[in-house]
């Protein structure tokens, strides 16, 4: 077993004495670069497989991930899960997708929203959200828009 208090003068790390970051606040939902970072291939006992996509955002340490089915006993939700990952490959520009690998140096632009849990997380809309990368200009712009429409529907929330 590793003594970790050899690292702090002899002493446990006290786990409330932290100092801050300085990370700032959390990245607001909007349209963001996201870059390959790697996959997963998932299944269950009950005959669903599916690709879980793990995107870093650009300019962050945040990651997020979007999961394709595959294969599932209901044709209708294979067919969503593989039209969402023909559109995420046409987005990043390629024609044919035999591997995973083949994602490997390449950039998609999509949406990113709160979840129920409040992290953020791709808004799919069944393949739509997929796009090609965003110039940075463009990026700035679209979290700007989104970041005050939140703002408004907050504001007319305000009872007086």
């Amino acid at each position: 077993m590793t003594d970790l208090t050899q690292y702090n003068g002899g002493k446990p790390l006290d786990t409330n004495d932290v100092e801050s970051s300085g990370g700032g606040g959390s990245l607001e939902p909007g349209r963001y670069n996201l870059h390959y970072a790697g996959h997963e291939m998932m299944a269950n006992a009950e005959g669903w497989e599916g690709m879980k996509i793990i995107f870093e955002v650009d300019g962050t340490t945040i990651n997020v991930d979007n999961l394709f089915t595959l294969k599932h006993p209901r044709e209708d939700i294979v067919k969503r899960g593989l039209n969402s990952l023909k559109l995420f490959g046409n987005a990043m520009d390629i024609n044919s997708i035999k591997s995973p690998d083949q994602f490997l140096g390449k950039s998609v632009s999509a949406d990113l929203i709160r979840n129920k849990k409040g992290y953020l997380a791709i808004d799919e809309k069944y393949g739509a959200t997929w796009g090609v990368p965003m110039s940075k200009d463009a990026v700035k712009e679209e979290v700007k828009k989104e970041a005050k429409d939140d703002d408004s529907e907050i504001s007319d929330a305000i009872p007086f």
